[in-house]
Order: structure tokens, then C-alpha cells, then sequence
């Protein structure tokens, strides 16, 4: 009795420990990632045509000198802040950004050092309104237009935007834009808690 008792508690703690030594390394020695809103302008280039670009974007940190592999974001909720009322949700689905400057790439091995950053929404000087950056489920960028009207000119747009990556517990963070139609970086801009 008692040896059918040792080889099922053996085989129990050779599944456990390996998941336990795992869970703890990746807790203590794994990468850690900070997310952080960041407004930047890109001016319109010698011989560019179109007015100077201008983005609300997210930018990553990796904390740890452990690498973490193949990051992506993704925009999950778009609210209108409205007055004493109730958030009114404009998107609620899960598309994911574009890294900046680099709109062929879908992930990113991040590691301790760079802070690259991912376009969330673009506004080009003139327009009364800005475009989201969104890349297709088949991995092609997807045009603003697409999504035309989804902001009005001006308000209080708040954008949940969620990182992950492999090994690397995902990260949530709010972001409130106080955009009045005519000014980038928009005044307000403001991290909430997750």
C-alpha cells in the first residue's frame, strides 16, 4: 500500500517541481515590462508632399536583463469620456499596433536597453481628426480610412492598450487624451491605473 503511495506521490512532485522552478524563475529573473504614453512628431521630410505626421504612441521598456521575445501590442478599447455620464465605447476588439518606424515587423525580442515604441494613433497637421494604426489579422497594415469616424474632431478619448510577449506576464495600461482638434501633443495626456 505504502509503495503505491510513494510512486504517486513521486510522479505528483516530478510534474510539480519542474512547473514550480519555472513559475518562480519567471517571477523573479524574468523580463519586466513598463509601457508608457509618449506623443511624437514625425516633420514632413525634404521633397514630402503631406503636412508633418504626429503620434500617440506607447513606449516599451524591458527592465530585466532577461531578453523578452517576440512583444506585441495591441489596442483593446477605445472610450469617449463624456461629460458626468457613462464612458461610450467606440471599439471594443482587439487589434494589433504597428512598431514604429518599422511597420514591416510583428514582433519584437526586447531587450534591457532600447524603449522602441508602437504607433497607437496618427494626426496629420490640418486634419480634424486622427487615424488609428492598426495591423490586419493576415499581418498588412491597415489603411485610418477604414475606420473614419470612429473619433470625433475633438474630446476625451481613453485607449486601453495591452502588451505581451513569450514568458512575459502581459501589461495593461489606460491612457486618457485630451485632444482638441487642432493641437498634438494633445493636452492632459494621462496614464491611468490598469
Amino acid at each position: 500500500m505504502w509503495d503505491i503511495a510513494k510512486i504517486l506521490i513521486g510522479f505528483a512532485l516530478g510534474l510539480l517541481i519542474p512547473f514550480t522552478i519555472r513559475s518562480l524563475t519567471r517571477y523573479f529573473l524574468g523580463p519586466k515590462l513598463t509601457v508608457k504614453f509618449d506623443a511624437d512628431e514625425v516633420p514632413a521630410g525634404e521633397g514630402m508632399t503631406s503636412a508633418p505626421a504626429y503620434f500617440g504612441r506607447v513606449r516599451l521598456e524591458n527592465a530585466t536583463p532577461t531578453v523578452a521575445r517576440e512583444c506585441r501590442g495591441y489596442l483593446v478599447k477605445i472610450q469617449e469620456v463624456g461629460g458626468a455620464g457613462p464612458y461610450r465605447t467606440l471599439l471594443d476588439e482587439t487589434f494589433q499596433l504597428i512598431w514604429s518606424y518599422d511597420d514591416k515587423r510583428d514582433s519584437l525580442d526586447l531587450p534591457r536597453g532600447p524603449t522602441p515604441t508602437i504607433d497607437v494613433v496618427t494626426y496629420h497637421q490640418g486634419a480634424s481628426t486622427f487615424g488609428a494604426c492598426f495591423r490586419s489579422s493576415e499581418g498588412g497594415i491597415l489603411q485610418p480610412t477604414k475606420f473614419d469616424g470612429l473619433f470625433p474632431s475633438v474630446g476625451i478619448y481613453r485607449f486601453t492598450v495591452l502588451v505581451t510577449g513569450n514568458d512575459v506576464d502581459p501589461v495593461t495600461r489606460v491612457f486618457e487624451v485630451n485632444y482638441d482638434g487642432h493641437n498634438w501633443p494633445p493636452t492632459g495626456a494621462v496614464i491611468l491605473a490598469k
